[in-house]
């Protein structure tokens, strides 16, 4: 299961299937320079996989400087494997 909660930016959890940059690393534009956003397909790949990991209801949001996941309606956090106590 990839863990979305791990890098700066949860889109850096996949493999960009544009430029072939690997999970945790940016993007580069076609000159090898650091893109300054993400390829369109690589955010279209990680939300597909992230929907299918956690459902249609679940969400990711920065929460004090780290990433949480919050699944369906419940408002149950946890942060890769970890579940978390309700902020």
């Amino acid at each position: 299961m990839i863990n979305f909660c791990i890098h700066a930016h949860p889109v850096l959890a996949v493999t960009c299937p544009h430029c072939g940059r690997a999970e945790g690393a940016w993007c580069i534009r076609p000159s090898g320079h650091k893109a300054s956003v993400f390829h369109k397909s690589r955010e279209a790949l990680a939300d597909s996989v992230f929907i299918a990991q956690h459902g249609t209801y679940a969400k990711i949001e920065r929460i004090k400087g780290s990433w949480f996941i919050t699944t369906s309606y419940r408002r149950s956090y946890y942060q890769g494997d970890a579940q978390l106590p309700l902020l």
